[in-house]
């Protein structure tokens, strides 16, 4: 009977070790982790078959151009 009850004490400390060791492992990787960043879900959502082209002037006072293009590789994709 006294080493069933040896047992289970030495059961129950190798438990209580393993619980403490996992919560500060776990805690020590939560203030390294990283941090969410919040999104803006009003936002267009990502086309990968279009893109913008920027076109800038040399000549003052003429903002720079953006244009719509579409790839050519969606195009042969697509039909």
């Amino acid at each position: 009977m006294r080493a069933l009850q040896n047992g289970y004490i030495l059961v129950m400390i190798v438990l209580m070790v393993t619980l403490y060791a996992t919560t500060t492992a776990l805690n020590d990787g939560e203030a390294k982790s990283i941090e969410p960043v919040p999104t803006d879900y009003l936002d267009d959502p990502v086309d990968s078959c279009t893109n913008y082209e920027r076109y800038e002037f040399d000549v003052p006072g003429i903002d720079a151009h953006e244009v719509l293009i579409k790839d050519k590789e969606c195009e042969v994709l697509i039909s």
